[in-house]
C-alpha cells in the first residue's frame, strides 16, 4: 500500500511503509486531534486471512505507527466500509465500521486518550447484514452526526442519532468562490476549551471519504462541554484563509471564502439561541439554548393560543453560554399535556425568542 505526498501537482512516494493486505478502502480522519490525517483502513479478506483491520496514526515527522492492541485493530471482521465522527459530541472522532454479513458490524468509541472502546449494543451494530458502504451527516439538522448504511436492499438502513448527553456542536458549511463552490480540499481547524484543555480539532472537505461512501459536506465539530468557539481557522484550496472567532456553540454557520467577515450576516454569536429535538416528540423534548452574556433568563412553554403551561427555567443572573433542558411534556400542575402545537419561548430581559415544537402521542 503506498501513500503519495501532493507537491503542487506532483506526485511524491513517502515510504509509509503501510502494510499490502488488499484492503478495499480507507477512511482519513485526525483521531488524536494532533493536526494531521490518520488512516483506518478496512480488510474485506478478514475472516479468510485471519487479517483484521488497521488504524495508523500519523506522526508529526510525516511517518505512520501501526496501532495495535485495541478491538479497533484486534477484531477479525469482513470490513468494507468506515466512517470517521464524532457521533457523542464529545470533541474527538469515534469510528463506524460496516461489515460484509458474516461478522456484527461496530462502533469503535473514542476515549480520548488514543484508545477506542466497542460499542456493540446499539441499534446501528445489532443486526447481522451485508453492509457494503456508509456515509455520515446530521440530516435532521439537530447537532449530532447521523449514519445511513448502504447494501442490498433488506441492508440498507438509515440510522437517527437521539445523542443525550448534551454535549455541544459546532457545523461549518464552506461556500468557495476563488476555490470550487463546494470547496473540496479546503481544512477546518476550530480551537475549544474542552474538559478544561485547550483542544484544537480538524475537518477535511473531501469528495469520497471511505468505500462506497460521501459524508456531509458540512464540517461537523462536537464541542463537549465548551461554553463557546474561541477560534474558527479555514485553510481554503486557493490558498486564502478565513478566520473567526470568538463564537457561541450549537450552531450551523456557512462560511464563504474572502468574504468580509466570511460568516453570512447573522450567524455570528446570537444573543439568544432556541432549539430543541427530537420534534416531533412524544415523551420528553430536549431544548438547547444560550446566552451570550449575563443577565436574567426565563424559558416557557405556551400552547397554541399563547397561554403560559409551564415555566421551565427562570434566573435572575444566568452565566453565558449553552445550556439544555428537559420537558417531560408534563405542565405546571405535573399533568400531561395533550398532543398538539407548543411554543418554546426564551427571554433575557432585553430579547426574546421562540421556537415551535410538537408532542404526538
Amino acid at each position: 500500500t503506498r501513500v503519495y505526498r501532493n507537491d503542487a501537482g506532483t506526485f511524491t512516494d513517502i515510504n509509509a511503509g503501510l502494510q499490502d493486505l488488499g484492503f478495499p478502502g480507507v477512511a482519513w480522519g485526525d483521531y488524536d486531534n494532533d493536526g494531521d490525517l490518520d488512516a483506518y483502513m478496512t480488510n474485506w479478506g478478514g475472516p479468510l486471512g485471519g487479517v483484521a483491520n488497521r488504524l495508523y496514526r500519523h506522526e508529526s515527522d510525516g511517518t505512520f505507527t501501526a496501532i495495535t492492541g485495541q478491538p479497533i485493530t484486534d477484531d477479525v471482521s469482513v470490513s468494507l466500509a468506515s466512517v470517521w465522527a464524532d457521533f457523542d459530541n464529545d470533541g474527538d472522532l469515534d469510528c463506524y465500521v460496516g461489515n460484509d454479513g458474516a461478522r456484527q458490524d461496530r462502533l469503535y468509541v473514542n476515549q480520548g486518550d488514543g484508545t477506542f472502546v466497542a460499542d456493540t449494543s446499539t441499534p446501528v451494530t445489532t443486526p447481522l447484514q451485508a453492509r457494503r458502504g456508509a456515509c455520515a451527516g446530521d440530516y435532521d439538522n439537530d447537532g449530532d452526526v447521523d449514519l445511513f448504511v448502504e447494501g442490498p436492499a433488506t441492508s440498507r438502513a438509515l440510522y437517527r442519532n437521539d445523542d443525550e448527553s448534551n454535549n455541544g456542536f459546532l457545523s461549518v458549511k464552506l461556500v468557495g468562490t476563488t476555490s470550487n463552490p463546494s470547496a473540496i480540499g479546503a481544512k477546518v481547524h476550530v480551537l475549544a476549551t474542552i474538559g478544561g484543555n485547550a483542544v484544537w480539532q480538524r475537518r477535511d472537505i473531501s469528495g469520497q471519504d471511505s468505500f462506497n461512501g460521501h459524508n456531509d459536506q458540512r464540517a461537523h465539530f462536537g464541542l463537549g462541554d465548551a461554553t463557546g468557539v474561541d477560534s474558527l481557522y479555514v485553510e481554503w484550496p486557493s490558498g486564502m484563509a478565513t478566520s473567526l472567532g470568538p463564537l457561541l456553540p450549537n450552531q450551523f454557520l456557512t462560511v464563504t471564502e474572502g468574504a468580509t467577515s466570511g460568516v453570512e450576516e447573522g450567524q455570528l454569536a446570537p444573543r439568544l439561541s432556541l432549539d430543541s429535538a427530537p420534534n416531533p416528540f412524544s415523551d420528553s423534548s430536549r431544548i438547547r439554548w444560550q446566552l451570550a452574556e449575563v443577565g436574567p433568563v426565563t424559558l416557557t412553554v405556551h400552547d397554541a393560543t399563547g397561554r403560559l403551561v409551564r415555566t421551565l427555567v427562570s434566573a435572575q443572573a444566568a452565566q453565558p453560554g449553552a445550556f439544555t433542558t428537559q420537558w417531560d411534556g408534563a405542565d405546571s400542575h405535573g399533568r400531561q399535556v395533550p398532543a398538539g402545537v407548543y411554543l418554546y419561548r426564551l427571554e433575557d430581559g432585553r430579547a426574546a425568542t421562540t421556537h415551535t415544537v410538537v408532542r404526538v402521542q
